[in-house]
């Protein structure tokens, strides 16, 4: 199996019952795989399409989705105009699109050592035991 990557990133501007939402969603190089974000800011929804079609988007292409941690930090520091908040509701809503990849739960052993990790799955046996996100050694 092919190390996981982000393979493109696709920006949704809706309004249901009048409120301007922004979803994003996060493809990987795995077929079916996929996380949805939340990058609303409803007074600047064009602006954040745009941040994230023409720069956001664009930076985590090729990257590994497991990442999440230095994918936020790099890319908080990577334009020249930082933490705004167009910028924020960028970032955040790829964050979570990329929590999303990881499947939450199995995500979080990523935070944990690799002990922890494997006493949880065992406790919690529903857990999936081949996460995209597998824990750290």
């Amino acid at each position: 199996m092919s190390e996981l990557k982000i393979t493109g990133v696709e920006t949704f501007i809706t309004q249901p019952h009048g409120v301007r939402l922004v979803i994003v969603k996060v493809l990987t190089n795995q077929d079916g795989l996929y996380g949805l974000g939340c990058a609303t800011f409803t007074q600047r929804h064009l602006a954040v399409k745009a941040a994230l079609d023409r720069h956001v988007g664009p930076f985590v292409i090729g990257k590994a989705p497991q990442n999440i941690e230095d994918l936020w930090q790099s890319g908080m520091v990577n334009g020249y105009w930082r933490n705004g908040p167009v910028l924020n509701n960028a970032i955040s809503g790829i964050d979570m699109a990329l929590w999303a990849v990881c499947r939450l739960p199995s995500a979080v052993c990523c935070l944990l050592p690799a002990a922890c990790c494997l006493l949880l799955r065992r406790i919690w046996t529903g857990w999936p035991t081949s996460a995209a996100c597998a824990p750290r050694p």
